[in-house]
């Protein structure tokens, strides 16, 4: 059995959203999961590995909704059955954003 390499949990959050990859480079995304060390997303197009992207989620849960802004990094890219999915990894948020992202990652796992 293969021991667990992620940072931490995550939990299934299925949203569409925008990402920026520069400033005026807009690609539609759906999340599969999400945690608090980045997302797992499908994208409308395949995107470059290494790529800085700028994310605006609007996590709704059964507290209502949080908007969260972060920076990220793409690590890994795939195709599957003709449709583009990313992993990126949070980088430079915001301590406030942060916060919103753990309170509905751990209102959404209980």
């Amino acid at each position: 059995m293969t021991k667990e390499r992620r940072k931490y949990p995550r939990i299934v959050l299925h949203q569409l959203f925008e990402m920026s990859l520069g400033r005026e480079t807009f690609v539609a995304a759906h999340s599969v999961d999400i945690s608090e060390g980045g997302i797992y997303c499908e994208t409308s197009k395949e995107l470059e590995i290494h790529a800085r992207v700028y994310l605006m989620l609007l996590i709704v849960d059964k507290e209502g909704e949080s908007e969260v802004k972060t920076d990220g990094i793409v690590l890994r890219t795939e195709k599957k059955k003709g449709k583009y999915y990313a992993a990126i990894e949070f980088v430079e948020m915001m301590d406030e954003d942060r916060e919103k992202l753990n309170n509905c990652l751990n209102r959404s796992a209980s």
